[in-house]
């Protein structure tokens, strides 16, 4: 009796494996990507300043020469007149001499003058420098430059409102700076107003960054200590500039006078999150900071 022939029909399994048959595969695990961190988003909130800033600039450098340079301001027809008369002086001794400067308006036949005089003489020497000088140039040279403080304005918001909150609120306050309407109009007019706008909102700024200074300290010092080591406080840095912006803002206009109440308020902000064992210390470092806040204010504000 015969043996039947094997089946080797493709539906009989062979224990031999097939010479291109692929191994079995495990099935790859689904990696998730790593979290995104605070850096990666950064680019963002930069890219959206940077449209708000150009949409400002625009709204504001648009149309300077809206009246066609007729000043129909009466305040900014006066300052043309002043920024006429007056002339840069050869020396420092020639500017501190209040009695005979030729910047000075009341020696120039303007006795009325109840402006600021640091954005005055700030247009005078720019005219100066770029050969515009002139009561038909005044407007052509001073709208641009005022249009461009207001724009530096929406800036420093963005920097108080990112420390404040987060860059979120910060590029809100920054639109909003923008688009006001009222900014917008001044800033087609030379007038001094834009000028202590500027300097009020930088020196605020500083007094945030005061407030908001951590002491590195973990030993409590003596208070000759405290003094010694003082130019590298925190805040050391920051005092002298509200000082100096702060003088500026009043050399703009005088009713920004009580910005100067802002310092002692940032340095008793400060006071409050020192840990109690150091507050005496830390009290004393603020006295001198602010005394030396004090002297660069009236520096800024006299020159």
């Amino acid at each position: 009796m015969q043996t039947p022939p094997p089946d080797l029909s493709p539906d009989t399994p062979s224990d031999t494996p097939e010479l291109f048959e692929e191994p079995p595969r495990e099935t790859p695990r689904e990696v998730e990507p790593p979290a995104k961190g605070p850096q990666d988003s950064t680019w963002i909130y930069k890219l959206l300043l940077l449209l708000i800033l150009v949409v400002g600039a625009y709204l504001r450098f648009r149309g300077v020469d809206w009246d066609e340079f007729q000043y129909v301001h009466p305040d900014e027809r006066f300052l043309g007149f002043v920024e006429n008369d007056i002339q840069p002086v050869q020396s420092l001794g020639e500017y501190f001499n209040t009695a005979t400067s030729t910047l000075n308006p009341m020696n120039r036949g303007h006795d009325f003058f109840v402006y600021g005089t640091l954005p005055i003489f700030l247009l005078r020497y720019v005219m100066e420098w770029t050969g515009n000088s002139g009561y038909a140039n005044f407007a052509a040279v001073g709208r641009p430059l005022s249009g461009f403080f207001d724009l530096m304005t929406v800036w420093v918001l963005y920097l108080i409102a990112s420390r404040l909150f987060n860059r979120k609120v910060g590029l809100l306050a920054a639109a909003f700076s923008a688009f006001a309407v009222l900014q917008i109009q001044l800033s087609h007019f030379f007038t001094v107003d834009i000028y202590a706008n500027f300097f009020i909102w930088l020196s605020l700024y500083f007094a945030v960054v005061i407030a908001q200074s951590a002491n590195p300290q973990t030993n409590q010092p003596t208070n000759l200590q405290s003094l010694l080591a003082l130019p590298r406080h925190p805040a050391f840095l920051p005092s002298l500039l509200f000082g100096l912006f702060s003088g500026m803002a009043l050399a703009s206009k005088i009713s920004a006078y009580p910005l100067v109440l802002m310092l002692p308020v940032a340095a008793g902000i400060y006071l409050l999150h020192q840990p109690a064992k150091m507050r005496v210390s830390s009290a004393i470092e603020m006295t001198a900071l602010m005394a030396l806040g004090g002297a660069m204010f009236f520096l800024a504000f006299r020159v």
